[in-house]
């Protein structure tokens, strides 16, 4: 690694044009889209991932999580100096729900552990990096490099929705499609003029060696060089194929989401990565007065499954009342 005092920070800025070949590639996507599944396939194309005792892997899912330990430190030091601590909804702090980039702290790019990350991650390119974190502060990391792409995990805003319920008891369908809508906004405002390709959740869950033939050719066609397809038997034997039907959503569940959203959403589905301006995230205030309350009279184990899926409809749709059950 070089000392910092020789490291040197490139003049990138984001919305400028690279001058040579990508050979730096940012997995960009929000928590549950499947960026780790795709950072490991981009490393099974030839992209290095950095040193391999760098990498974070789940000790029982081989699919999780091929992050750098040092972008993840860095990233959650970002974060925290950005959310507001007493904010009211009950969320994970990995989510970083609430950040706020204009908060008084140092930027990413001007961070020596960051410049530290990226000379050591340059010593062999094409090198592929990832942090779902790092979708909110990923036009902090592009100054830092000279030869940038984004891949964008794209995942369609209610399956997210779905798939994260369980991290909260008291956030609705709404407050995850804000989630959403910030991560996704950044990315774009990030990516916009920088090389991009966009992987879809949907089609890699359902088509993994297709996808990834997809993934190899765009990233081919942006410039990406040393990118081999691995055997199919490979990514078979990794992945295997969904053969669940799309989840088709209630128009009630729709119309949670708002116009920004579903425009963000629409492009993405597209492949197109537009710079959307920044909404604010959503914080519905809590009507301490009231409450959806069950009475819980018989120990019968249907009756309760029953409150428990009607409990979780009604805080699908509702995130300002508490609920309570009396026994």
């Amino acid at each position: 690694m070089l000392p910092l005092s020789l490291v040197q920070v490139p003049s990138y800025a984001v919305g400028a044009k690279p001058t040579q070949p990508p050979s730096q590639l940012l997995v960009l996507g929000m928590h549950h889209a499947g960026t780790s599944i795709v950072a490991n396939l981009t490393m099974m194309l030839g992209a290095s991932g950095g040193p391999p005792s760098d990498l974070l892997k789940h000790p029982s899912n081989p699919l999780k999580y091929f992050e750098n330990s040092d972008v993840v430190a860095v990233d959650k030091t970002r974060l925290a100096a950005g959310v507001d601590a007493s904010a009211r909804y009950d969320l994970p702090k990995w989510l970083a729900y609430g950040f706020d980039a204009d908060k008084p702290a140092t930027p990413v790019h001007q961070m020596a552990e960051a410049k530290s990350i990226v000379a050591k991650l340059n010593e062999q390119r094409p090198f592929v990096t990832k942090d779902p974190r790092m979708a909110l502060v990923a036009s902090e990391w592009l100054p830092l490099l000279d030869a940038p792409a984004c891949v964008i995990v794209h995942r369609q805003p209610l399956s997210i929705a779905s798939s994260l319920m369980i991290y909260s008891h008291n956030v609705s369908y709404a407050e995850w499609a804000s989630v959403y809508e910030s991560y996704y906004g950044s990315v774009g405002r990030a990516c916009a003029g920088v090389p991009t390709a966009v992987i879809h959740h949907e089609e890699l869950m359902a088509r993994p060696y297709a996808a990834l033939t997809k993934l190899h050719a765009d990233l081919t066609a942006l410039g990406v060089e040393q990118l081999v397809m691995p055997p199919k038997e490979r990514i078979d034997a990794l992945i295997r194929p969904s053969s669940t039907e799309p989840i088709t959503y209630f128009a009630s569940e729709r119309m949670v989401l708002s116009e920004a959203t579903r425009a963000l959403s629409d492009s993405l589905s597209r492949g197109e990565v537009v710079s959307h301006p920044a909404s604010p995230w959503l914080f519905k205030p809590l009507r301490k007065s009231q409450a959806y309350a069950t009475l819980l009279t018989t120990d019968n184990a249907d009756y309760l499954r029953g409150a428990l899926v009607l409990g979780s409809s009604i805080r699908s749709f509702d995130s300002t009342r508490d609920m309570v059950c009396l026994v």
